[in-house]
């Protein structure tokens, strides 16, 4: 199976998510992806230790193996697509994955990463784009395959 059918069979048919994505966990490649979701570059606002606001270039796909990796997000944040996540909670080491990231942008959307041996998999979920969306199933959809791949040394 190719790693675009994990996305679309595994994290996309059963409707838990509104986009997801299986990226490499050391250089972010993308190995599978709903279209148009995927680590990005671009500028953005960001707050400094200090308080004050610096205009940077974020680039996604640097910044995630490196959360993915240490456990420690960078000064740009959690952020996936354009859209920067408060880290809710997190795991590591458990039957889901290395590192297990729950994230959410207010209270109608969030997002899961799940970290497993050699890959980085990401999925969100959004009530506008379907209602019925909540963070769990999102969480244990993505979960399931961070699992499924743990046990195959993926």
């Amino acid at each position: 199976m190719s790693w675009q059918a994990y996305v679309d069979s595994s994290l996309m048919a059963g409707g838990a998510l509104a986009q997801a994505c299986m990226i490499g966990r050391q250089n972010a490649a993308v190995w599978g992806q709903t279209p148009g979701f995927g680590p990005k570059q671009y500028e953005a606002q960001i707050t400094q230790e200090d308080g004050s606001e610096v205009t940077k270039t974020v680039n996604e796909a640097a910044d995630l193996p490196i959360y993915a990796n240490t456990q420690q997000k960078t000064p740009n944040g959690f952020r996936i697509n354009g859209v920067k996540y408060t880290t809710v909670r997190t795991y590591k080491n458990n039957e889901f994955g290395d590192f297990v990231v729950y994230g959410a942008k207010g209270t109608q959307s969030g997002v899961c990463m799940v970290v497993t041996k050699q890959c980085i998999i990401i999925g969100t979920w959004d009530k506008k784009v379907n209602p019925n969306h909540i963070a769990a199933t999102c969480n244990s959809t993505c979960e399931n395959l961070g699992k499924y791949l743990m046990g195959m040394n993926y």
